[in-house]
C-alpha cells in the first residue's frame, strides 16, 4: 500500500501549489490594477 501513500503525498503538494499559484495570480492582479489607476 505504500504507492497510495505517495499519491496522497502527491495531490497534497499539487493542492499546496495550486493554492500558491492562484495567491500569486491574485497579488499579480492587484499590482496591475494598481497600476493601472497610478497612471490614469
Amino acid at each position: 500500500m505504500w504507492y497510495n501513500k505517495s499519491i496522497e503525498k502527491g495531490a497534497e503538494n499539487h493542492m499546496a501549489v495550486s493554492a500558491k499559484d492562484s495567491k500569486l495570480l491574485e497579488q499579480k492582479d492587484l499590482i496591475s490594477q494598481l497600476n493601472t489607476t497610478i497612471a490614469a
